[in-house]
């Protein structure tokens, strides 16, 4: 049985054929469906690499049971417009054959997607919000209302029609996105913390001085720039490293100059794996997100399994994951900074704050979550062939 699973992730094609990730969604990214299904054909934009050499096969998307359907490589609400059709006749083309569908909401895919798919019986993943990102002081679209409004209305009527639904966060998604004809519905996260995410660290005191954020740079709303303000605040001696890179790097290394911050920020770039995200997360005495919104960002809970003291923005589903002594509002270099000088100022406090985070971190294990998946996945493998 054949499910489709439409996804805004952007996935790269090498010369010879090849379509692999530059970021998570790798083969053993779609084995979390094949549990249920026996096939996956995934609809995605791809872009064509200029890579010299072929990417590692660790990298790498298809084999036998995942295959891609691509979509042209659109940008932004003028490429999603601008490419309507063409978009449209390949959703068309790609949801031929299928069963059932996952659509990975929101985004231009999924609408497309479900468009396509006529009567096929289909779920929705919401793995963010469009009325966070597209909200004032997030977003400075010029059409930024216009689009909230379309969005998060178009994300309303997906989830209302669906069979299942899952939400990555347990509050806000499902009263912003109720789902009232679904058969089921279930909170589980896109993150998988396997037995290797977690590093246990000594329950002593801990200086706080090497701070790590892992973001991505395409746009602003993961607020880089704000940490970069955040750290004009801290003693001299606290240094910060950005993993993840986009559009948006150049201007916030230009910005860290400008401050006289070069040497205490230190950006790497996407890095090749989660080994080499975990080694940099073992080198770091805390972690910090300054996010303008969220779903149940990655990042934290990665760092929270590797056993570091976390502070966040009250943004999205971190409310579920750090308590309240340890988020500020968004856009707030002061209160962030407050945050982490009360971690510098009590280094026993801070591996404890660690402690309990990490232990939070175990119900995200890929275990308990594939199990919430799995029974929304049989859900809605039990609708195919039947009338919805």
């Amino acid at each position: 049985m054949r499910l489709l699973v439409s996804t805004e992730a952007r996935l790269l094609r090498f010369r010879d054929g090849t379509v692999f990730t530059d970021g998570l969604h790798d083969r053993s990214f779609w084995e979390r469906y094949l549990t249920v299904f026996d096939e996956v054909r995934v609809l995605a934009r791809v872009a064509e690499s200029d890579l010299a050499e072929p990417p590692s096969p660790s990298s790498w998307v298809e084999d036998e049971r995942v295959r891609v359907h691509p979509l042209v490589d659109y940008r932004g609400a003028l490429g999603t417009v601008r490419h309507h059709r063409t978009v449209a006749r390949a959703a068309r083309a790609g949801t031929q054959g299928v069963d059932a569908a996952m659509l990975r909401a929101p985004g231009a895919v999924s609408h497309a997607a479900r468009r396509a798919l006529g009567a096929t019986p289909y779920g929705v993943e919401v793995v963010g919000d469009p009325a966070e990102v597209f909200a004032a002081g997030v977003s400075s679209h010029p059409a930024r209302v216009p689009i909230r409004s379309a969005t998060t209305a178009g994300l309303r009527r997906l989830t209302a029609h669906a069979s299942v639904v899952g939400y990555v966060s347990s509050v806000v998604l499902p009263q912003r996105y109720p789902a009232p004809r679904a058969l089921a519905t279930a909170t589980y996260s896109s993150v998988s913390l396997t037995p290797e995410s977690f590093i246990e660290r000594p329950v002593s005191p801990r200086a706080v001085r090497s701070l790590v954020t892992v973001a991505s740079l395409e746009q602003t709303y993961k607020g880089v720039d704000v940490l970069i303000e955040t750290l004009t605040l801290l003693p001299d001696e606290v240094v910060l490293t950005v993993v993840g890179d986009g559009r948006e790097r150049p201007g916030l290394e230009e910005r860290a100059r400008r401050l006289g911050l070069a040497a205490r920020i230190r950006f790497v770039g996407n890095l090749p794996g989660p080994e080499a995200v975990r080694d940099v997360l073992s080198a770091s005495d805390a972690f910090v997100l300054a996010s303008r919104t969220e779903g149940l960002p990655r990042a934290l809970l990665e760092a929270m399994a590797a056993g570091l003291p976390c502070v966040a923005t009250d943004v999205g589903g971190i409310p579920e994951l750090l308590p309240s002594t340890a988020r500020c509002q968004p856009d707030d270099p002061a209160a962030l900074a407050a945050l982490l000088l009360a971690l510098m100022r009590d280094p026993l406090g801070a591996a404890r704050h660690a402690q309990v985070l990490q232990e939070h971190a175990r119900s995200y294990r890929v275990d308990v979550l594939q199990d919430r998946r799995d029974a929304l996945l049989r859900t809605l493998r039990s609708q195919v062939g039947g009338s919805r």
